[in-house]
């Protein structure tokens, strides 16, 4: 890994442009993972749910058809620039709906695991559900990021959208 300091904007900038730091760069991540392999990741981000009692965290799962639409745009030259800034647009709106859902407690993955662990300690068998292809495969986080770690994959990733 080879750090360095992107200067040309931050934080600040991208809130003037009415987005969420946060959602603008787990795009960016999910952009750049779609760039570089060819397919979207299982992306896991952990949002606190501090506020209820006992609460710790949940998943936000970054990894959804707005962003993975948006994704593939960066790589199809037959887009437009302006419609490659509507689809980064309702990603990253898309992105913040559900980060903001997850920290109210409407998120999935924490309501699953428990009823998981329920049939665990009660002695009954799993529920099909969980041995399914498609919620095992939607478990295997290929990417894992939080607020404290995105200065690093920023730093990392930020070259890979590119509008033209």
């Amino acid at each position: 890994m080879s750090p360095f300091t992107f200067k040309k904007y931050g934080r600040e900038f991208i809130k003037t442009c009415k987005f969420s730091p946060d959602s603008y760069i787990q795009i960016a991540i999910q952009s750049a993972y779609y760039r570089l392999h060819g397919t979207p990741a299982a992306h896991y981000e952990s949002a606190s749910v501090r506020m209820y009692f006992g609460g710790r965290t949940e998943c936000i799962r970054s990894c959804s058809i707005e962003a993975v639409d948006f994704a593939k745009s960066l790589l199809d030259q037959k887009v437009s620039s302006q419609d490659k800034y509507k689809l980064m647009k309702k990603a990253i709106e898309s992105h913040k709906s559900y980060a903001a859902d997850s920290i109210r407690g409407f998120g999935v993955d924490r309501h699953l695991l428990g009823l998981k662990k329920i049939a665990v300690e009660n002695g009954r068998d799993i529920p099909s559900l969980f041995l399914d292809e498609g919620y095992v495969k939607s478990g295997n986080f290929r990417l894992s990021t939080s607020q404290v770690r995105l200065i690093c994959f920023l730093v990392s990733f930020i070259g890979c959208l590119r509008f033209e």
